[in-house]
């Protein structure tokens, strides 16, 4: 190890017999210059470290994942709760891809005869009550389920009977 110079010329000086108050003076002042560089190196070390951890912290933090996907085929090591099923997606390909194209000025689309509409007015209809309903279902089996104030549903529940031999 290299010996310091600073630490050899402080031991020169303090052993130094005919060093008078000047040379005192002059080891007192090198001393203390000595204690504020080792207190200065001290606190650029502390700070240092700290500053080293910040940055790792940050970069830990601030790092950009990337999102970890199941490789095709390969079933992965924790799988999903039970009526949970992992759904992958593929791009379609081009022959599976509907497209549609617009219609040349050239070209003609043409309807066929329009069908014949049944319309009711007023007086064509009329309403039934739940048990003219379940007579007119007669001879099936039907149940009427109301699912609420205004609405129900007429439910046939068995084929009609067979009609028994006199």
């Amino acid at each position: 190890m290299k010996p310091d110079p600073d630490h050899q010329q402080l031991l020169a000086d303090l052993l130094a017999e005919d060093a008078g108050a000047a040379g005192r003076a002059a080891s007192l002042a090198q001393l203390l210059r000595l204690a504020r560089r080792r207190r200065q190196v001290r606190f650029c070390q502390r700070a240092g470290a700290v500053a080293a951890l910040l940055v790792l912290a940050a970069f830990a933090v601030l790092r950009p994942r990337a999102p970890q996907t199941a490789a095709p085929g390969r079933v992965p090591a924790n799988p999903p709760p039970a009526g949970l099923a992992w759904v992958t997606t593929r791009p379609l390909a081009p022959t599976e891809s509907v497209t549609s194209q617009p219609l040349r000025p050239d070209q003609l689309v043409a309807s066929g005869a329009q069908p014949n509409l049944v319309t009711t007015g007023p007086a064509n209809y009329r309403e039934v009550g739940d048990a003219e309903l379940l007579e007119l279902a007669a001879p099936r089996i039907a149940a009427l389920v109301r699912r609420g104030p205004h609405e129900a549903e007429l439910l046939f529940v068995a084929a009609a009977p067979a009609s028994s031999p006199p």
